[in-house]
């Protein structure tokens, strides 16, 4: 038996020449080349620079077989006051609930200041060490370098040790700031093979895969050398491009390993890389899946006629009334995941549960009532794409709900009773999931091509004297955009009245509509005040205010990855603006109308009597655009920023 690990995308070009190092990679060991630099040559606008990251993984023998021992250091120069961002640090482990635990221990981390000639260090105490728990499963230790300024090198050292054998720890070649030197070592031994995805590389500045030169180990009469994989990585540069993209974890350089196959002492072998099929199969007979998939439809056909409605084949209005009567019964606990935690009567008798546990009983009350309903097991967008050649299923993390209605399929997710009972979160807009049936393996598409509105309606009074603008606005938004307003504000006044203050507004009166009714559209209507821009005896007034995109956040010459919108959407602004007394405008903006297969985009000004009307939409017609769009779309979003917020001009006469 030989330790192993695959490669899954593509054979590697590499070279095993490393040039020398300028800086150290020694813990603890801090010298002059990186006291004196300022600036990184290969990014000048960097705010800080990761001098080295270096991780290893080791198998060693546990209480139940064998554990994985993690230890990582990284060393990082402060360039700048953005860069002082990373003197916080968040570590992750994991805990399954059933009492398998992984354990962050080792804790070391280290302030650098050279001062007066000299190099002073402090360290991060033990009581300045704190846990926080991100949900149900996930736990962070934190903690904050001291006395962090421009010039500082921090560092910092810890022990990951994990149980779960199937999860080798991946490795993160490429972060938001540049990187001189990452290295990832893997120790394996011969009873567990690995497979991995090798994501934006194309090639390694080293890679090696040698027997260990130490003494043999030996467990259960059998001896053998770990067999020892590096991976190297040289002046990684900063993943900044972040603008309309899925998650960053879908582009950056990494490796992400999946176990494969497990050779037991006995000599037998246990294959766990499985297929798509085999999974489907794997999750129908798994307890807190297809079991939990089993005892809720025992119960839902009672809970149909007893509380929701009559059993019975339902056309498509009924469909939704279930739906809808479902999700105002539910409560999301706000934990993801593709399995249940609790029992299907459990999670009924509390009306409360994570996505897995809340849609497979929707699924149950579905097929009770005579629809086609079939679960699907999903990735939501900051948690990274499915890739539908490699079937790891930790790359998983949620549940939604196809349904078939005899004319027409729609997904459905009872989490969120905001949204229309045809939709799914924003947050799962995210490539492809994988529909859970017994009979074949099917792929739906989670993009939805609807276009969501968000009307503005303003009308505004310029007042000289007092140097303000009367303000009355109306934003009326549909879909997608409505839900976005209703978190943002959660339909409190209050929340509104701050939002708007923000951009300079003073609010005199708020009201809002159809914050429960997501199949209308969120109506906000407000009025007060804000300041009147002027310079001598002109006045300048933006008619849309601040509202429309203020900048171009695509800013690099070209892309190779999409331009993710999450979803089509137009954005419609209407004007008014009243003339003032003894005021004329000196000009007009030309119209400018523009369309083609991406977008639309009209702009136009006219004056009637006493005011001026301006109105204009951008509309974005797909909610994806591909690399080779790029230039075009940003082009687009060049002109929107430009036109839409020229000023008018109005002269005294």
């Amino acid at each position: 038996m030989n330790p192993s690990i695959f490669f899954l995308l593509f054979l590697f070009c590499f070279s095993s020449s490393l040039y020398a190092q300028k800086f150290s990679t020694e813990w603890g060991k801090v010298g002059m080349p990186e006291v004196q630099l300022t600036t990184y040559d290969k990014d000048p606008e960097a705010e800080a620079v990761v001098l080295y990251d270096i991780g290893e993984s080791r198998f060693v023998r546990g209480d139940r077989g064998f554990d994985i021992v993690f230890d990582r250091r990284r060393r990082i120069k402060v360039l700048s006051r953005a860069g002082l961002d990373y003197a916080q640090v968040e570590i992750p482990w994991y805990a399954d609930g059933y009492g398998k635990t992984e354990k962050i221990t080792d804790i070391e981390a280290l302030t650098y200041n050279f001062e007066n000639g000299q190099l002073n260090k402090r360290a991060v105490e033990p009581d300045q060490i704190f846990t926080e728990q991100k949900n149900e499963r996930w736990y962070v230790k934190k903690f904050a370098f001291p006395d962090v300024r421009e010039g500082s090198i921090i560092e910092y050292r810890y022990r990951l040790t994990t149980p779960f054998i199937f999860n080798l720890p991946d490795w993160e070649f490429q972060s938001r700031i540049p990187t001189i030197h990452s290295q990832y070592v893997l120790r394996l031994v011969p009873f567990y093979e690995y497979v991995f995805i090798a994501q934006g590389l194309t090639r390694f500045s080293h890679q090696s895969s040698q027997p260990d030169q130490g003494l043999k180990r030996q467990v259960g009469g059998i001896e053998f050398h770990d067999m020892v994989h590096t991976y190297v990585m040289k002046d990684v540069p900063a993943f900044r491009d972040e603008a309309y993209i899925t998650s960053v974890n879908d582009y950056i350089m990494k490796l992400d390993f999946q176990l494969a196959k497990v050779h037991q002492l006995s000599g037998a072998e246990q294959e766990i890389m499985t297929t798509w099929p085999k999974l489907n199969e794997s999750l129908l007979k798994h307890e807190k899946f297809g079991k939990y998939l089993k005892q809720a439809e025992k119960l839902a056909e009672k809970i149909l006629v007893g509380e929701l409605m009559t059993v019975g084949a339902l056309p498509e209005d009924p469909i939704k009334s279930l739906i809808n009567r479902y999700k105002a019964r539910c409560n999301w606990n706000g934990q993801q995941g593709h399995y249940a935690t609790k029992s299907a009567k459990n999670f009924w008798e509390q009306k409360s549960g994570n996505t897995a546990e809340i849609n497979l009983f929707l699924v149950a009350l579905l097929r009770a009532a005579g629809v086609n309903a079939r679960p699907v097991i999903s990735s939501t967008r900051n948690h990274g794409q499915i890739q539908t050649n490699y079937p790891f299923e930790h790359l998983f993390n949620y549940v939604l709900v196809l349904v078939d209605t005899g004319n027409g399929m729609f997904l459905t997710d009872a989490t969120d009773p905001l949204l229309m009972y045809d939709r799914i979160p924003a947050k799962c807009i995210n490539g492809k999931g994988l529909v859970v049936d017994d009979k074949e393996v099917t792929w739906v598409n989670l993009q939805n091509s609807r276009i969501s509105k968000d009307l503005r309606t303003f009308e505004l009074k310029p007042q000289p004297t007092s140097q303000s603008i009367e303000l009355a606005l109306s934003i009326k938004a549909t879909d997608y955009d409505a839900r976005a307003y209703k978190q943002a504000y959660e339909d409190q006044p209050a929340k509104i009245r701050a939002a708007m203050e923000a951009r300079g507004m003073e609010v005199a009166e708020v009201e809002t509509q159809h914050y429960g009714q997501p199949e209308l559209p969120y109506l906000i209507k407000l009025t007060g005040s804000l300041p009147l821009e002027m310079i001598g005896k002109q006045l300048i007034i933006k008619p849309f205010l601040d509202f429309p995109m203020q900048k171009n956040r695509l800013t690099q010459k070209s892309r190779n990855y999409p331009v993710d919108f999450v979803y089509a959407r137009m954005e419609n602004f209407t004007s008014t603006i009243y003339i003032p007394e003894g005021y004329e405008v000196l000009s007009l903006p030309a119209p400018y109308i523009q369309a083609d297969d991406l977008v639309e985009i009209s702009l136009m000004f006219q004056r009637k009597e006493d005011k001026i009307i301006a109105g204009g939409t951008y509309s974005f017609k797909k909610p994806v655009y591909s690399p080779q769009e790029y230039t075009r779309i940003k082009a687009h979003l060049d002109a929107i920023v430009q036109k839409f917020n020229e000023p008018l001009v109005f002269q005294q006469r």
